[in-house]
């Protein structure tokens, strides 16, 4: 059964058209013409994420968001590579990462994944790129 995301963060269509921005840009760059859509968004994704603010190195990993988005716990929000670990805190961070992604501000939640190890940072991507595909294809931003 497909699950349908409602996403109502006003920032996210002006995120998904700015990142639209930087999948075009990708898109015509020397040999990504045909690389696979999944690898141009994350690669888009990391283009847009190093447009931001460097957290600061004393920067410690952001607090539990206040008043959680509910999503059930089904690691819906995680790349299949994790739905098999088990180490549930880093399940946990990129999950409310996601979320704060979709129904907060997509830079807010790049910013927050650049606090932690990198590989929890990729992780960010690969389940961002699972999730926005379907809706830049949507609104036309991916072909």
């Amino acid at each position: 059964m497909v699950k349908v995301q409602h996403f109502t963060a006003k920032s996210f269509e002006k995120n998904l058209a700015e990142l639209g921005k930087y999948i075009e840009k990708s898109q015509e760059a020397a040999g990504l013409e045909n690389q696979a859509e999944k690898e141009l968004v994350k690669e888009s994704l990391k283009s847009l994420a190093e447009t931001l603010p460097q957290p600061s190195s004393s920067s410690a990993p952001a607090a539990p968001i206040a008043n959680p988005v509910a999503v059930k716990d089904d690691g819906e929000f995680l790349p299949q590579y994790l739905q098999t670990s088990n180490n549930p805190q880093v399940k946990a961070q990129i999950q409310r990462m996601v979320k704060i992604a979709f129904h907060k501000d997509i830079k807010t939640a790049l910013k927050l994944s650049r606090r932690f190890p990198g590989f929890v940072e990729d992780a960010v991507h690969d389940a961002l790129a699972d999730k926005i595909i379907p809706e830049l294809k949507k609104r036309g931003l991916l072909k």
